[in-house]
């Protein structure tokens, strides 16, 4: 019986290679072992041999260029032993142990241990994992005693190597087959038919091989292709997923900005509804006022795409008019990037998304003071008069809360215009709107994170909203300047004398509350008030004549005159 040669003598490497043949191929082993191998593999006998029955899979054995003899390798025993099956194996010698796995006939990895008794069955759990309860053993008479005991909970097959060597073929699992007699006799008398062959064809051959070499080169270019394809479509795809959770992470906790919600909220109000009170703080508004048809200027906020949780607290029709409360939460628009178009492009969009969203700083700048400052002359140059300011506590940024009283269209223009700085943010604004005077009763708080007292935005950022901004869209539902009827030229008309004279001194009505001012089809201007007592609605005329009438007085009060009593009601 031929021995096995030592395996701690030589190295084995398993290569998928497919495509490649003869001299391709021995240069494609060469340059893999260069990577592999710890030593120069030029001086080294390198044999390469089929890995059992998988296509382009090869083992290659790397020796020293001493020997020259017919080799049989535990290795290739195992491989044959396995043929077309799957399973462990160890491999006992008196100064080496190798384990292996071979799937379908193919081995799939091999180590080599210095025998250490001691030791053989930490190996043993070193190279199985905890399912491989079975296991083939190839060992010599000798060792049998070692598996007899109780080691561990695994079942061993104990194979004799002498009597499994009996059925396998000695040159099917050595290396130097060629110098075996037999096998020399046999390709001696395939070489002479293979010769008498290519004489009578070795045009056809040439020609054949040549368009077969062709053919591989293309088939191998083309792999080559589409696998460089297939990465760069994995990296884009892996870029585009990770920008996508930057992007997500970004946009997830962002609150629109009132300026926002009060764009979102002119689109579902009808021309006819006054807002007398509005309230914005981080996307969750509430609106007081008057309107035509309550129903219908609810059905428009519940069809909005951006607005959420919407109810209709509290309708009290009066004179034709209804009078409301309306709350809901608008979430922010998020701009995304298109899906239908390529990944490269998805990127860019999604890069440009994040650069916009995220701050751009340079140049140090100075502290609390001058971002107070800032405001008030960003609120002068919308004409919104300050009557007020203080510091709020902001942990992290510094917040001031303003009260001011100015035009509809300057607040809001002050509000476009603050909404575009990138570190500022206003989180929250309450509007008393003084109808039917063109001015607001307005407290807002504005707060600048700690980047905006340490670094400026760079220059050239982009407007989230476009210039000139439509303001009457917004504007329009707070204040509408009357117009004046035509009336056709006659004679002047008659001076008519109130039939009661209200009492020289006014009731001061606090069971009285102002709601708000209208202006009928005539451009006459018309007060409501609430009797708190009864829940009625009371609507006041300026008509000399008439017995339910107002007067508006310099102090932010009017004088009521109701069925014969004067009375002085606050507007505030």
């Amino acid at each position: 019986m031929s021995e096995m040669y030592d395996r701690t003598s030589y190295s084995v490497f398993i290569f998928d290679l497919p495509h490649l043949r003869g001299r391709e191929l021995r240069e494609a082993v060469r340059l893999k072992l260069v990577g592999m191998y710890p030593q120069t593999p030029d001086d080294k006998n390198i044999f390469m041999v089929k890995n059992g029955n998988k296509k382009w899979s090869y083992l290659v054995f790397v020796l020293t260029k001493t020997e020259n003899r017919m080799l049989p390798l535990s290795t290739l025993f195992l491989n044959n032993f396995f043929l077309k099956k799957t399973g462990k194996a160890m491999y006992l010698e008196d100064s080496w142990v190798e384990f292996a796995a071979i799937e379908n006939g193919g081995l799939l990895k091999t180590t080599v241990k210095k025998r250490d008794d001691s030791e053989l069955f930490e190996y043993i759990k070193d190279n199985f994992g905890p399912d491989d309860d079975c296991i083939e053993v190839f060992c010599h008479d000798r060792d049998n005693t070692i598996f007899g005991g109780k080691q561990d909970n695994r079942r061993y097959t104990i194979h004799n190597i002498k009597h499994a060597l009996k059925n396998i073929d000695i040159h099917a699992i050595s290396l130097n087959r060629n110098l075996s007699p037999a096998i020399k006799r046999r390709r001696i008398g395939i070489a002479a038919a293979t010769i008498l062959i290519i004489t009578g064809f070795t045009l056809f051959l040439q020609q054949y091989r040549a368009r077969k070499d062709e053919q591989r080169i293309k088939q191998r270019l083309e792999q080559e292709e589409a696998e460089r394809i297939g990465e760069e479509r994995r990296k884009e795809a892996q870029k585009l997923a990770e920008l996508q959770s930057a992007y997500h992470e970004i946009t997830s906790q962002k609150k629109p900005a009132p300026f926002e919600m009060a764009i979102v909220i002119s689109e579902c109000l009808q021309l006819n509804t006054r807002i007398l009170s509005a309230t914005f703080n981080l996307g969750v508004f509430q609106l007081d006022g008057t309107t035509g048809n309550s129903l219908a200027l609810l059905q428009n906020f519940e069809k909005h795409g951006l607005i959420s949780g919407v109810r209709l607290h509290q309708v009290h029709p009066a004179y034709g008019r209804e009078t409301f409360t309306l709350s809901g939460t608008i979430v922010p628009y998020i701009e995304q990037a298109q899906q239908d178009v390529p990944l490269k492009k998805q990127i860019v969009q999604l890069e440009t998304l994040i650069e916009k969203e995220s701050n751009n700083w340079e140049e140090p700048v100075a502290g609390p003071s001058e971002f107070g400052d800032t405001i008030k002359s960003l609120l002068a140059k919308w004409r919104c008069p300050v009557t007020g300011f203080q510091y709020l506590s902001g942990g992290d940024a510094i917040e001031i809360e303003y009260a001011l009283r100015g035009t509809s269209d300057g607040f809001f223009s002050f509000l476009h215009e603050a909404s575009k700085h990138p570190s500022w943010e206003i989180p929250m604004v309450q509007i008393r709107n003084l109808y039917p005077q063109n001015n607001m009763d307005v407290v807002f708080r504005i707060r600048a994170n700690n980047e905006y007292f340490e670094n400026k935005k760079k220059e050239g950022e982009t407007a989230k909203f476009p210039e000139p901004f439509p303001m009457n869209n917004i504007t329009r539902n707070y204040y509408v300047r009357p117009t004046q009827p035509t009336v056709a030229a006659g004679p002047p008309p008659e001076t008519v004398r109130p039939a009661v004279l209200p009492p020289e001194k006014a009731e001061k009505a606090a069971w009285l509350e102002y709601i708000g001012m209208v202006s009928n089809n005539s451009g006459e201007p018309l007060a409501y008030v609430k009797n708190t007592r009864t829940g009625e609605i009371l609507k006041l005329s300026v008509a000399e004549t008439n017995n339910m009438r107002y007067t508006t007085l310099g102090n932010g009060s009017i004088h009521a005159y109701i069925n014969g009593r004067l009375y002085e009601i606050s507007r505030k």
